[in-house]
């Protein structure tokens, strides 16, 4: 800890123990968190207290009491002394004991102050810089950290042709916001201006035709609202802006100019103290307060060519490159070409071509750059250059060697000496990314098309190759720990589903569109958990929409059954349409599984139209399903099928008021040996709610622990937000208003995320 922080958070502590109001510090990490816990330095200290240090019942004398502990005593000192400016005669007996408690409270909550500062998690979807350092450009960097910070709009602009360095200033910009956000007073990006603090950074990379929902979308995930992907666009657009509205967002939008108008018009219209910058190929609106960056100096393109070449190993070339008199004019104006210069040396080109290709490449820079750097292709390492456009985001190394086949080994090798693929993450196989650069992107759209045939090759191995991960990283819900790695796949997923659904409507072209849908299954049986727990709602309606269409095609009754009831679990999860919508799909996928003889699948379809038959209000039929899927899965079923069933059973009887039977079911239910940890959370919650409903506070509280310990690390937050509420109100019956309002806050700020409103409101009410 910073010696001149503890000594201010000390002073300020001293000032408010005597009597004094000091003014929360203007700016840096330290003003952010008194500023968000209270109006005043008082009550912002009293908050944080109470967060940070254990509660005690308050008696005469605490410090001198044996029944307390540290903890206790610290909170003591702190809440009595410095907070309600109570003197040491109050808290002691011993002048010394006070006054030892006292520098050790102090001591304490300077250490978490610098902790909440320094370990903040800031949301983040920024994707990895390929480089290490930014070099240059520092002048540019302070006018657009001034720009965001002082009034005048909400919408700063970096405008410049590709290649020019702008998402390298994006990242800057970025870089810089965040160490600021983890010093503890304000940094200067000029002489009258500090660095702008922000929560959150989210990062949208625009192609053609991206419209206002891309935007939103990445806002709600980045900052971990998955519910709001759920709702209509603009109902997610007002939901959008109270999130932007409550907390600091840099929004960060590379190559705005190629998304629609609606995108420029909601960015300059940010609420709060939200900003956006955003860079544009071609002259932004007069709104929009942009610059275009200058040339790099020489010093600064020798540096860079240097960093280069240090990065692709080969810093002898490097220096041959840099060593001569007179700058590299085209790097200057285009940092982007530093690497491909360097590329080109280790591929066996002279110093001397290399710098003669550089220098009547003005006009034309990259169409010089791309046409060097493809003509030495050979025929796979082009083939793959293609076909890499088909993927729309940063993709693993196995990835890449499924899109191009038998030879991509060594054509991905070759692309990477070239310099034409871009390199993120850490330098294993297994963590490292790649993606082309946008200029590359857009120069092999354009120069390079795939022909149809080889592009159909390639999509049939995406998809399979996507398939077989969803088989190993997906599946049954126990498998929960892997699904996040399938969740970073989902952009370049959903992409190869729509290209291969479409390719799969061309039955008899090779390969067969019959390859495209059963990879589609796979990919939707695999996939079938990782909606609910992960959040990706709107990726799971499409999916499982499009695994419809392939198992018609494939006349597979069987998948088309499953997967109606899929999407039919997924409207029940969203409450679409006051559930008729699952009603409907859930009474599809009975008759379709029961033709065909799947009596499993068939209880299963039951079971789901039960309980939307119960949340629709109707609960005697909605027993007499759940009753019949019983039957069926006893006999049929297999794993933790009957206790899934049965404990919807029991739901229908406490919601009916039936509390004893309902606990004898569920305590049955647990009686079983689950292997779903999911399942087993959602049963002792349930129990917790009837001890609750029957005063049975211990039982509750033991009940939504347990239940909280199961749910937590599956990623069930549902269960989780359901289990602090059960608890904030067993503190709120049992006299404990803090312990009560923090939980309820919890539980509230969940159901919210979740897009529960209406559980968030009964759990703010808690807080009232």
């Amino acid at each position: 800890m910073d010696m001149a922080f503890a000594e201010t958070v000390r002073e300020l502590l001293t000032a408010l123990a005597s009597g004094a109001e000091p003014p929360i510090p203007a700016g840096g990490g330290l003003g952010r968190v008194l500023r968000e816990a209270g109006p005043t330095a008082r009550q912002a200290v009293a908050v944080l207290v109470d967060r940070w240090f254990r509660t005690s019942t308050l008696s005469e004398l605490p410090l001198n009491r044996a029944d307390l502990d540290e903890d206790e005593k610290l909170h003591a000192t702190l809440s009595e002394h410095v907070v309600a400016k109570r003197r040491w005669q109050e808290l002691s007996t011993n002048e010394s004991t006070f006054y030892r408690y006292r520098r050790t409270a102090m001591g304490a909550f300077a250490e978490h102050l610098w902790s909440e500062i320094q370990d903040r998690p800031v949301p983040s979807n920024r994707p990895l810089p390929e480089y290490q350092r930014f070099i240059g450009r520092e002048r540019e960097i302070a006018t657009l950290l001034r720009l965001l910070d002082e009034p005048g709009g909400t919408i700063v602009g970096i405008e410049g042709p590709g290649g020019s360095g702008k998402t390298a200033l994006l990242h800057a910009v970025a870089d810089a916001c965040e160490v600021a956000g983890r010093a503890w007073q304000p940094v200067s990006a000029d002489t009258h201006h500090s660095v702008p603090l922000f929560d959150a950074f989210v990062w949208v990379a625009c192609t053609d035709g991206s419209g206002l929902a891309m935007v939103l979308e990445a806002v709600a995930r980045t900052l971990d609202y998955p519910g709001l992907l759920a709702r209509g666009l603009e109902d997610r657009r007002q939901a959008v802006r109270d999130l932007l509205s409550k907390r600091a967002v840099l929004l960060l939008v590379d190559d705005v100019d190629r998304g629609d108008a609606a995108v420029l018009a909601f960015l300059a219209d940010l609420p709060g103290r939200s900003r956006a910058l955003v860079t544009g190929r071609r002259r932004l609106p007069s709104e929009v307060r942009a610059l275009l960056p200058d040339p790099l100096g020489p010093d600064a393109v020798r540096e860079l060519v240097l960093a280069e070449a240090e990065r692709q190993g080969a810093p002898e070339m490097g220096r041959a490159l840099a060593g001569a008199e007179d700058p590299l004019t085209a790097a200057a104006r285009y940092p982007l070409l530093a690497g491909w210069a360097v590329a080109q040396l280790r591929r066996g080109q002279t110093v001397e071509r290399v710098r003669q290709r550089l220098a009547r490449a003005e006009g034309e820079v990259f169409g010089e750059m791309f046409a060097a750097s493809i003509a030495g292709l050979r025929p796979p390492a082009h083939d793959l250059l293609a076909t890499l456009p088909l993927l729309v985001a940063p993709a693993y190394r196995a990835t890449l060697l499924a899109a191009g086949g038998e030879s991509a080994e060594g054509a991905l090798d070759e692309l990477l000496e070239t310099s034409l693929l871009e390199a993120s993450g850490p330098p294993t196989d297994e963590a490292r990314q790649y993606e082309l650069h946008a200029v590359t992107r857009s120069f092999v759209m354009a120069h390079l098309p795939l022909p149809a045939t080889l592009q159909r090759c390639a999509l049939a191995r995406l998809a399979e190759h996507y398939a077989g991960l969803s088989e190993i990283w997906g599946g049954a819900a126990f498998n929960w720990r892997s699904f996040r790695r399938l969740e970073r796949e989902l952009p370049n997923i959903m992409a190869v589903l729509e290209a291969s659904s479409a390719q799969a409507r061309e039955r008899e072209a090779d390969p067969p569109g019959a390859v495209f849908d059963r990879a589609i299954l796979q990919l939707a049986h695999g996939l079938r958990n990782v909606f609910s727990l992960g959040g990706a709602w709107s990726e799971g309606l499409v999916l499982f929409h499009r695994a419809i269409e392939a198992a018609r095609r494939l006349d597979d009754a069987r998948a088309e059954g499953w997967n109606l009831y899929r999407l039919g679990v997924l409207h029940y999860e969203l409450g679409s349409g006051g559930y008729a919508e699952v009603a409907q799909r859930a009474r599809e996928a009975v008759e379709i599984l029961g033709n065909a003889g799947d009596l499993r699948g068939r209880g299963h379809a039951l079971r789901l139209l039960g309980r939307a038959t119960r949340a629709r209000g109707n609960n005697a039929e909605a027993e007499r399903l759940l009753m019949q899927a019983e039957a069926l899965l006893a006999e049929h079923g297999h794993g933790d099928d009957v206790a899934i069933v049965r404990a919807s059973r029991a739901d229908l009887l406490r919601l009916s008021g039936r509390l004893d039977s309902a606990r004898e079911l569920y305590e049955a239910v647990l009686g079983m040996d689950l292997r779903d940890a999911v399942t087993e959370a959602n049963v002792r919650k349930d129990l917790g709610e009837i001890a609750l409903s029957c005063g049975e506070l211990e039982h509750a509280q033991y009940a939504f622990e347990a239940a909280e310990a199961l749910a937590a690390p599956a990623g069930a937050r549902a269960i989780v937000a359901h289990s602090r509420l059960g608890q904030a109100r067993v503190a709120q019956r049992r006299g404990d208003p803090p312990r009560a309002q923090s939980l309820a806050r919890d539980a509230a700020d969940l159901f919210e995320r979740l897009g529960d409103l209406d559980r968030a409101y009964e759990a703010r009410s808690v807080v009232a």
